[in-house]
């Protein structure tokens, strides 16, 4: 049954009205707790000296609480102080009388704290506390600066800033020197750090940022004047060394600190990888032919210290391995470093058929979560396609044909950079210059253009090239001698030949063919590498010595430079400065030819020192280790203990001589003393049958 419609008007009158009050008490109720909330924020008043104070100085740190509440008796809890305050007597409470108002009852409690300012400096005083039998009322921060003893300026901090207390072996951590509590930015002057002991140290401009925080109506900075990348090296105890630093005509020094540091876990040892890391691999093509390549990409992406782990090499009897190169792309971070690595390998399959890939498990040590973590990604399944018999047999009769007589003529470099009549082509341009400027007469230069362009060219031709090399009997022989299987005979010729065309790639190519059919792997690598070397842009050569290397399971070499030849940076110097001459020496001097003469001097001045890289890099020495077994040392003395045993063809790079013993670096970054006689390369080595009995 419905109500009239003028009853239900006047129910919904009186519960509108009945809300309204509700609402408004409400509001009321929220009003005076907001207002309760803003007496108690400001029921704080501190009182401290206004002005500075100076070392040696007591003074009165006061503190005013307005407590509207009963009786209790309220405890004081006191901050540690900062080095630049000390507490000059105990503090003391005062009770005043009570006070009334809207929100009942209430007292004042002021707190006076006695100080002596120990230090110059600027002290910040964290909070103060009074707790009123569970009701903990709170001040803010108080900034107090203390001028030195007898006057002048309030120094700022210098202190060595490190997130952790203790480090891992290997662990890769930011490490900060940093100016404190400065009013306004300063910039060092001049900064002396020493390196840590059993530690890596490396300074990495640009990490860390200025930090600003407020105290009061003050707000002071923190600056970074310098910071490093820290990975110790040993365990134990690893101490950061006083520094020292000028700044704002200041000297300030920063106190040792200390870290404790452990070895990793024994699981993390081979990999020594700290951090947070994502590891994977991918295989290019998916599917082979039997007897061709692929190319296997190991990856590691996250952050951590990627300048000191490894990765685990990737091994396997089902397939020829030969390491092609480590790629890093790396930055400085919070956490060490950030990026990825990659390890690229050319593997080729030992059979048809259907063959399972998999690489080693990578560990690491989780700097998050602190535990040993290990990932090894799925294997995946690769189908190698068998060959007929008539492609096998013919490509097996192809397989090590020595270069002929023509191949090696066609290798050998023209040396243009080495001989000094190829500069004179510079001269018509020079000429050209000289008469542009000196004779006036336009008519007169140009009637003489003709013939110098023409002097241009023929000195060209001239200077830079060089005559070819007139066939040799000798060569013919030593070339239908290898071609019949008879390696030690051909090794004899080639070492005969040597000494005219020991700057000739196609021979040294042959001579390490030979080595290898005779059964000495040392010495074929040694030839092939250095056939390389003379000319790193022939890529058949190089592919060739990849193929040597990696069926002598030699998987962990020394990467060979890739630069092109001496001769091609020539080329374009000679080009560039000369154009440069003729056109300056042709042309009015004006905005476009003006802009053309600079680009083409500085291209060709450009050109000038890329020719002096690339000829510095092919004279690099080749060395590769001369028999099996050969022992590293630690320290340069046949009594000492083999730490390691190198295998024969691994090349390596001598750096240091001392006595009979070369200080030498692996492939794998692994730097030791080996006897100089177990060495091909370090004293010149000549091509012959001898070598290596």
């Amino acid at each position: 049954m419905h109500a009239p419609k003028g009853d239900r008007t006047v129910a919904g009158n009186r519960y509108a009205g009945t809300s309204r009050r509700r609402t408004l008490l409400v509001v009321c109720w929220l009003l005076l707790v907001i207002s309760f909330r803003a007496v108690g924020e400001e029921r704080v008043q501190p009182i401290v000296p206004i002005d500075p104070v100076s070392v040696g100085d007591d003074f009165l740190l006061e503190l005013e609480f307005a407590y509207p509440g009963g009786n209790e008796q309220p405890e004081l809890s006191t901050p540690q102080y900062p080095p630049q305050v000390t507490g000059a007597a105990e503090p003391t409470i005062e009770v005043s009388s009570r006070l009334s108002g809207a929100f009942g009852d209430g007292r004042i409690v002021r707190v006076r704290v006695p100080l002596r300012a120990a230090a110059a400096g600027r002290a910040i005083i964290e909070e103060f506390s009074l707790d009123f039998g569970g009701d903990v009322v709170r001040t803010q921060p108080v900034l107090i600066e203390v001028r030195p003893r007898g006057g002048g300026d309030i120094p700022f901090d210098l202190v060595w800033h490190v997130e952790l207390e203790s480090l891992y072996v290997g662990q890769t951590v930011p490490v900060s020197l940093e100016m404190r509590n400065l009013r306004t930015a300063v910039f060092p002057d001049d900064l002396q750090v020493d390196e840590p002991n059993n530690a890596e140290f490396v300074s990495v401009p640009g990490l860390g940022g200025i930090q600003r925080k407020s105290v009061g109506e003050v707000t002071l900075l923190t600056i970074p004047a310098a910071a490093y990348l820290l990975t110790p090296t040993a365990p134990g105890e690893l101490m950061l060394p006083q520094a020292q630093l000028r700044a704002g005509g200041m000297t300030r020094t920063a106190a040792p600190r200390s870290f404790s540091v452990q070895e990793l876990p024994e699981e993390v040892r081979g990999t020594g990888a700290y951090g947070r890391f994502d590891y994977s691999f991918e295989l290019d093509p998916p599917a082979l032919v039997e007897g061709s390549s692929a190319t296997l990409f190991v990856r590691l992406h996250g952050e951590g210290n990627f300048d000191q782990l490894q990765l685990p090499s990737f091994e396997s009897h089902e397939f020829i391995v030969a390491r092609e190169g480590v790629r890093r792309r790396i930055e400085p971070s919070a956490g060490g470093y950030q990026g990825s690595i990659e390890a690229r390998y050319r593997i080729t399959p030992r059979r048809a058929g259907s063959i399972e890939l998999r690489v080693p498990p990578f560990v690491w040590f989780d700097a998050e979560e602190q535990r040993v973590a290990r990932t090894a990604p799925a294997p995946i399944r690769l189908e190698v396609e068998a060959r007929s018999e008539s492609t096998r047999g013919h490509e097996q009769a192809a397989e090590r044909r020595p270069l002929s007589v023509e191949e090696i003529e066609r290798m050998q470099p023209a040396n243009w950079y080495r001989q000094p009549s190829s500069y004179l082509s510079l001269i018509p341009g020079i000429v050209v210059l000289v008469l542009g400027v000196v004779v006036r007469r336009r008519r007169a230069a140009a009637s003489s253009t003709a013939l110098l362009v023409g002097i241009f060219f023929l000195a060209s031709l001239l200077g830079a090239s060089s005559p070819p090399l007139t066939p040799d009997n000798r060569v013919v022989q030593a070339v239908e001698t290898h071609t019949q299987g008879h390696y030690l005979e051909a090794l004899d010729l080639y070492g005969e030949l040597m000494p005219e065309w020991h700057e000739s790639p196609g021979l040294w190519y042959n001579a390490g063919l030979a080595y290898l059919g005779a059964g000495r792997s040392a010495q074929a690598v040694y030839s092939l590498r250095r056939s390389v070397m003379l000319d790193p842009g022939l890529p058949a050569l190089r592919s060739e010595l990849n193929s040597v290397e990696a069926e002598l399971e030699l998987n962990r070499q020394l990467e060979l430079p890739f630069v092109y030849h001496p001769d091609l940076f020539f080329l374009l110097m000679i080009v560039g400065l000369s154009a440069a001459a003729v056109l300056g020496g042709l042309s009015r001097l004006r905005g476009g030819a003006i802009i053309a003469i600079v680009m083409l001097s500085f291209g060709g001045f450009l050109s000038l020192g890329a020719m002096v890289y690339s000829a510095r890099v092919l004279e690099h020495p080749v060395t590769v280790v001369g028999s099996e077994g050969v022992s590293m040392r630690r320290i340069p003395d046949r009594e000492a203990s083999a730490w390691l045993q190198l295998r024969a063809g691994a090349a390596v790079d001598a750096s240091v001589r001392h006595g009979d013993f070369v200080l030498i670096r692996t492939g794998d970054r692994v730097e030791g003393w080996v006897e100089a006689a177990s060495l091909i390369g370090t004293t010149g080595f000549v091509v012959s049958s001898n070598d290596g009995d």
